[in-house]
């Protein structure tokens, strides 16, 4: 198996890193050359067009906002070429994508990846990569799948309208509330966190997402299944209903307590 990754930043280098570990013959391409030319065991290319031919399968890993782009240009240079091996992103969102990958030849496999980590993740056990399927060509995801495996890394499927629902909930809203937190507290922020309790601390973890490029942060803040929920949120908010059923409340304490002492 030869493989490809395109954009070799945070999440493309630690799956070029991952890969190479396992035996698999890996190629990269960055607008940045200095970016492949720094990875042990990579093969630099200089061009998608040179690094399509070399590879069997390729991950798109480039910033979200550019994934669309670069998806595109690889169907017309795979079109032209007459190359048929795999294509994947590992992009937050699919509705930017899944069109694209449905206009790819049947002879090339696609399918859409989300890695539910970070390029800081060391115990691959406690990981997973949702693979999304594009509609019509669900057999393909077996070529994809295959690599996973191959990588030690757990899997499972999800459609993707639902990803993206799930998505808007688990990344969208952590990053709503954290950026709506620094504003709203302003100068009192790190004196509230030197006073604060278990509860508050675990509020004040959100702003881990304030370190983010502004690209990423405005492609999650805007993105249509992320503005509804923060539009549910607020509603909620708003309602000064109490929640009935409590029963959840001392787990997620305790679990909260746990990973603070942890650090």
């Amino acid at each position: 198996m030869r493989l490809g990754i395109v954009g070799v930043g945070g999440m493309g280098s630690w799956l070029a890193r991952l890969a190479l570990s396992k035996g698999i013959e890996v190629h990269g391409y960055d607008k940045d050359p200095e970016r492949t030319r720094g990875i042990k065991g990579l093969n630099p290319a200089a061009s998608l067009e040179e690094l399509l031919v070399r590879v069997d399968i390729i991950l798109v890993a480039t910033p979200p906002a550019t994934t669309p782009a670069v998806l595109g240009h690889l169907r017309m240079a795979a079109t032209r070429s007459g190359w048929s091996g795999g294509i994947a992103d590992i992009s937050t969102f699919k509705k930017h994508v899944i069109p694209i990958l449905q206009g790819y030849p049947a002879s090339i496999s696609v399918a859409s990846l989300h890695p539910l980590f970070g390029p800081r993740a060391r115990r691959l056990e406690a990981h997973k990569v949702l693979v999304v399927p594009v509609p019509g060509r669900e057999n393909n995801i077996s070529t994809f799948t295959r690599l996973l495996d191959t990588l030690g890394l757990r899997w499972e499927t999800i459609d993707h309208e639902a990803h993206d629902r799930l998505m808007g909930l688990v990344i969208g809203v952590p990053y709503a509330i954290g950026h709506a937190l620094a504003r709203a507290a302003g100068d009192l922020l790190e004196k509230a966190h030197m006073v604060s309790g278990t509860t508050f601390k675990a509020l004040y973890l959100l702003l881990a997402t304030l370190g983010d490029p502004e690209d990423l942060v405005n492609y999650i803040l805007g993105d249509p299944d992320t503005r509804a929920w923060i539009q549910a949120l607020a509603q909620e908010l708003g309602s000064r209903a109490p929640r009935k059923d409590t029963s959840l409340y001392e787990d997620l304490y305790c679990l909260v307590e746990e990973c603070l002492t942890r650090g």
